[in-house]
């Protein structure tokens, strides 16, 4: 995946996070204005209002975390999610992810789009800018703390911690959400502890 494509999926994050009203976390990718008509529903209920079994959004014996079904004219969309899955960390990336096919303009899917909407989640649900925030401020929180802010995986969590800078914010809309934000993660880092090393 080319940086261009990544800053381009951090990019749109940040714009869908910075037209928001009001914004709180953990972001919950239904409940966000898109300025599009998108609508949600599980796997299991769609299949149950148009008929259809639910075999046939198995994907090799499983069924799919969630998927996009859009008109024609792309005037509506309507992403499904498999109600069984009870992580609520891995339906709120699924969410995030879907919406993320819709706002970069996937058509079909592949390994690059698949990638590309995976990052989308991941800045939509972690923005970096957020998690540079914590870093200056608490460099070696014990990570697990952050889990219920996010509302992602400790393993999300950990990509996402190490992808984020140290050296500050680098565009303007990552200060724009900063200035959004601050005073909730202000809050969190009120309550962060440091890791206790043991001495040698």
């Amino acid at each position: 995946m080319l940086k261009s494509d990544w800053n381009f999926c951090k990019e749109k994050a940040l714009q869908l996070l910075l037209k928001q009203e009001s914004l709180s976390f953990p972001v919950e990718p239904q409940r966000l204005n898109t300025g599009l008509s998108i609508y949600f529903d599980s796997i299991q209920g769609y299949c149950h209002t148009v008929g259809l079994p639910v075999s046939i959004f198995c994907n090799v014996q499983m069924l799919q975390d969630g998927c996009t079904i859009f008109s024609k004219d792309h005037s509506f969309y309507l992403i499904l999610y498999n109600e069984w899955d009870k992580s609520q960390y891995r339906r709120r990336f699924t969410l995030a992810h879907e919406l993320g096919h819709i706002l970069l303009s996937h058509c079909n899917d592949n390994a690059n789009s698949e990638k590309l909407a995976n990052q989308f989640a991941s800045h939509l649900l972690l923005p970096r800018a957020a998690l540079s925030y914590i870093k200056q401020r608490v460099p070696f929180p014990v990570l697990t703390q952050l889990v219920p802010f996010f509302g992602v995986s400790v393993t999300a969590l950990h990509y996402a911690w190490k992808d984020a800078s140290l050296s500050g914010l680098s565009s303007p809309y990552e200060i724009q959400l900063i200035q959004k934000i601050h005073s909730s993660l202000d809050t969190l880092i009120s309550h962060l502890s440091e890791p206790i090393v043991s001495p040698d």
